[in-house]
């Protein structure tokens, strides 16, 4: 009995010794390592940690990234307040590399207002807002935020905010000469002073821009995409307001395009693309919606050039009708460099195969030795030459 008690209390003080040796090494760590463990927490646990130990106590002060998350509170109000004592508690001579606000549920335009004045105010890297935001007025995003001259990352997600039939307008110019990615879902372009809707321009590192579903309050005004080192562009469900607009692309080092949602828009080009790798037309078209064929060839005609082509089933559908008609037969474009076709096929579609291999083989005519790929739930067939 005595040697049980003396093998636990051995193993037991043995035990402990581990674990002061393990806080011991944590202690150890130098800020910029446990920094960087935060980097992966949620800001309520990151300010949680300061009862760890006296080395904890006041680290959370300082770090560089900040990630708000209302489903951590049950409640809207202790959500607000605890943004608001963060922010008023940190360390204001530290920058923030990225912060990240996430908020389920409805707010008001205030709290957004006092995040990214803070962030533009700390020379913040990545930012990013997902928000229901409930406005009774129009809301324009705070002056400082675009421009910011530190920030490489702008992610902006609206939902519902047009409840009210309030926009949140975005500025006419983003004076942001380091950001590399942008992502932007309901928000409204405007024009600028000139009358041109031209929001790009400015931002000569821009390579990535993903447009989903924004708003144009002048629908009758194109907008352009000027950038000279954009290569990767996402639409999504660009919408105006039923009436169908303009989208001028001046984009010359553009290689990868995805085309999504309820398009209600007309493309055209500004300038060569030789760098046009991918494109992905994805698209559901409205039903008798006289425009699809429009729109639809407006796309293929500045894609001439791409080497890589998908395209939906609704696409596909789409353009099987359109080749029946001889005027729109003959305003296909030849795609001279086109390598590879994807076709998202429905396993139960109303179009025969050899409706479809028509399709494709006239789409086809003035293309080099391509290779269709058909694509059915999910899986992809194997790579097979067109042979015409």
């Amino acid at each position: 009995m005595k040697r049980t008690r003396r093998i636990a209390r051995i193993e037991r003080e043995s035990m402990e010794r581990d674990m002061e040796n393990l806080q011991d090494r944590l202690s150890d760590l130098p800020d910029c390592v446990l920094h960087n463990i935060m980097k992966f927490m949620n800001a309520k646990h990151v300010v949680q940690t300061c009862v760890l130990s006296k080395r904890w106590k006041n680290l959370w002060k300082s770090s560089l990234n900040l990630t708000f998350d209302s489903s951590d509170f049950l409640w809207v109000p202790v959500f607000n307040n605890f943004v608001s004592r963060v922010l008023s508690c940190r360390d204001n001579s530290m920058s923030i590399h990225s912060l990240d606000f996430r908020r389920k549920g409805c707010i008001g335009p205030k709290i957004l207002h006092e995040i990214m004045t803070y962030a533009a105010s700390h020379d913040v890297q990545q930012f990013t807002i997902n928000v229901n935001l409930v406005l009774k007025q129009d809301f324009m995003l705070p002056s400082c935020i675009y421009n910011c001259p530190s920030l490489k990352s702008l992610k902006l997600y609206f939902w519902f905010p047009y409840a009210f039939a309030t926009h949140i307008k975005l500025p006419t110019s983003f004076n942001l000469p380091t950001l590399e990615t942008m992502y932007i879902k309901h928000v409204t372009f405007s024009e600028n002073e000139n009358g041109c809707v031209e929001p790009f321009s400015s931002c000569n590192m821009l390579n990535t821009l993903v447009i989903d579903h924004c708003y144009l309050l002048n629908a009758t005004k194109p907008i352009h995409i000027s950038n000279s080192k954009l290569s990767n562009l996402t639409i999504r469900s660009f919408r105006g307001d039923g009436v169908t607009y303009e989208i001028a692309l001046s984009t010359p080092n553009l290689s990868e395009v995805t085309i999504q949602g309820f398009p209600d828009h007309k493309l055209s080009s500004m300038c060569n693309v030789p760098n046009l790798e991918k494109v992905k037309i994805e698209v559901t078209w409205y039903e008798s919606f006289p425009t699809n064929h429009v729109v639809l060839i407006s796309m293929l005609q500045v894609f001439a050039k791409v080497k890589i082509l998908t395209l939906s089933w609704k696409t596909i559908k789409t353009l099987n009708d359109l080749l029946s008609t001889s005027s729109f037969r003959t305003q296909l474009p030849a795609f001279v460099r086109l390598r590879t076709l994807k076709l998202k096929m429905k396993s139960f579609s109303t179009m025969s195969n050899m409706a479809v291999r028509e399709m494709v083989e006239y789409l086809l005519h003035n293309s080099p030795a391509t290779n269709v790929d058909v694509l059915k739930c999910c899986k992809c067939s194997t790579l097979y030459p067109l042979g015409i």
